[in-house]
C-alpha cells in the first residue's frame, strides 16, 4: 500500500513487517470465524511463536522493545487489514504490557530492587508467552466506578471478588485477566482497585456468549466472578472509586489510540478491494470501465479524503503521545497533564473511527450492491467497522461529555449525582 502510516523506529518497523505477514495469513480465515462467531485461537498461537505477543516488553526482558505508541498503532493497523477481530484482541494484551514496561522504566530511576520486582512480572508474562486481557467494562456504569466488588478477607490475606463484566475481548485465550473492582475494606471509603486474576481461579467463568453484529471473532464474552479469592499481592488500590487515576487513563488512552489503527486498517482493506474492482469491471451496454465514470471518480475522491484525514490525525496524536511519555514517567505525571493528552487521543480516535466508517460505507456504495451480500468481504468489513465508536474507554456519548468537560476546565471525574448506587451488604 503506497499511502500508509509507517513505523518510526527500527523495532517498530520489524514489528510492522511481522504484522503484515500475519495479516495475510489471518485474512484467509477471517470470514470463517466471522460466520461461525468463533475465536481464532490459531492466530494467537502464531503470534506467540515468533514473540509478536510480547512486543511492548523491553528487549532485555524478552520482548521486542516496541514502546512507541505510534509504532504499536502501526502494528495493530496492519493486523486490522487481515483480521480486525484478532487486531483488537491483541491490542487488549498490548495495553497491559506497555503499562508494565512504563512502570519498569519508572522503577529503575528509584531503586534496583523495585525495578527487579517489576521486571520479574514482565519476564513471567513474556517468557512464558502468557496472554493477559483487561476486564473493566460493565453494563450501567463507567470504568472508574465498577460495581464488581472486592471485599477484604483478612483470614486469608486477600479479597473476595463478585460481579460481572462485559466485552471481555480476548478472554477465550487469556491466561489472566486485569479486573477493575470496587474495593470494600471495613468502614473505609470505597477505592478503585485493579486485580490480576488467573483465569483458572475458582469462581471465574468466561461465559461464551459473544454474539454481535461485527467483530464476531474477538471473543468479547461476559466474564462472571463468583466468590473468587484474589491474593493481596495481586490487588492494587488505584485511588478513590469514581475518579480517574492518571496511570489508568494513560494506559487506556494509549490503547484507544492504537485500536483506532485497527479500524483504519479495515477501511484500507475495503479501499484496496474496491479500487481493484472498479479498475476491472465494466458496465453494459457501453462496456465502459467503472473507473471511467465521473460519479465513481467523485466518490473515490471522497474515499481518499476520509482515509488521509484519518491517517493524518492518528499519526500526529500517537507521535504527540510518544513525545509526552518520553518526558513524563508514571510517578511524576499530574492528572491535568494526562487529561490534556487524553483529550487529543480521544478526539483522534473519534475522528479515525468515524472516517473509517465513512470510507467503508463509500466502498459499499461503489460496490453497486454486491458488497451488501453476506458472502462479500465488504459486508463483513462494514459490520466490523461499526464497532469503532463503541470502543473504550468512552462510549460515543461519553466521548463528547469528556471532551466538553475537559475543554471547559471542569472536573472530568465522575461527580456527585452521576454515580450509580452500589449494592449494599
Amino acid at each position: 500500500m503506497k499511502h500508509q502510516i509507517e513505523a518510526r523506529t527500527p523495532a517498530g518497523r520489524r514489528l510492522a513487517a511481522l504484522a503484515e505477514e500475519h495479516a495475510h495469513d489471518f485474512a484467509q480465515r477471517a470470514a470463517e470465524h466471522d460466520r461461525e462467531g468463533s475465536f481464532p485461537h490459531e492466530n494467537i498461537e502464531a503470534l506467540k511463536r515468533n514473540g509478536f505477543i510480547g512486543a511492548p516488553a523491553p528487549a532485555e526482558l524478552g520482548g521486542m522493545g516496541v514502546l512507541s505508541v505510534h509504532d504499536l498503532m502501526v502494528a495493530i493497523n496492519r493486523l486490522g487489514r487481515g483480521c480486525a477481530s484478532t487486531a483488537i484482541a491483541v491490542n487488549m494484551h498490548f495495553d497491559g504490557l506497555w503499562a508494565q514496561t512504563r512502570n519498569w522504566q519508572d522503577a529503575r530511576r528509584r531503586s534496583e530492587s523495585e525495578a527487579e520486582a517489576v521486571a520479574g512480572r514482565l519476564r513471567a508474562v513474556v517468557q512464558a508467552k502468557l496472554v493477559v486481557c483487561g476486564s473493566v467494562t460493565e453494563a450501567g456504569t463507567t470504568i472508574v466506578a465498577p460495581l464488581t466488588e472486592a471485599r477484604r478477607d483478612p483470614s486469608r490475606d486477600g479479597w473476595i471478588v463478585n460481579g460481572r463484566k462485559i466485552f471481555g475481548t480476548l478472554s477465550p485465550a487469556a491466561d489472566a485477566l486485569g479486573v477493575s473492582v470496587r474495593l470494600i475494606d471495613g468502614d473505609a471509603a470505597p477505592q478503585l482497585g485493579m486485580a490480576s486474576i488467573p483465569k483458572a481461579t475458582p469462581g471465574l467463568k468466561v461465559m461464551d456468549n459473544w454474539d454481535a453484529l461485527g467483530m464476531r471473532g474477538s471473543g468479547s464474552h461476559d466474564v462472571l466472578f463468583e466468590d473468587c479469592f484474589v491474593d493481596a499481592s495481586l490487588m492494587q488500590s488505584m485511588g478513590p472509586w469514581g475518579s480517574w487515576p492518571p496511570s489508568l487513563l494513560a494506559t487506556l488512552g494509549t490503547g484507544s489510540a492504537c485500536i483506532a489503527g485497527a479500524f483504519l486498517g479495515i477501511a484500507e482493506s475495503a479501499r484496496e478491494m474496491t479500487l481493484e474492482s472498479l479498475r476491472t469491471r465494466r458496465k453494459a451496454p457501453s462496456g465502459t470501465l467503472l473507473a471511467e465514470r465521473p460519479a465513481i471518480q467523485h466518490r473515490v475522491g471522497e474515499l481518499e479524503i476520509a482515509l488521509e484525514t484519518a491517517r493524518g490525525i492518528l499519526s500526529r496524536a500517537c507521535a504527540r503521545a510518544d513525545d509526552f511519555y518520553a518526558d513524563h514517567f508514571p510517578s511524576d505525571t499530574r492528572s491535568e497533564q494526562i487529561h490534556a493528552l487524553m483529550r487529543e487521543l480521544i478526539a483522534a480516535k473519534h475522528v479515525v473511527t468515524h472516517e473509517a466508517l465513512r470510507a467503508v460505507d463509500t466502498c459499499l456504495t461503489l460496490s453497486g450492491g454486491a458488497g451488501y451480500l453476506s458472502g462479500h468481504a465488504l459486508s463483513r468489513l462494514y459490520r466490523d467497522v461499526r464497532a469503532g465508536p463503541f470502543m473504550q474507554p468512552f462510549s460515543p456519548i461519553e466521548t463528547f461529555e469528556y471532551l466538553g468537560r475537559t475543554a471547559l476546565g471542569l472536573d472530568p471525574d465522575a461527580h456527585e449525582g452521576s454515580l450509580p448506587k452500589a449494592k449494599e451488604g
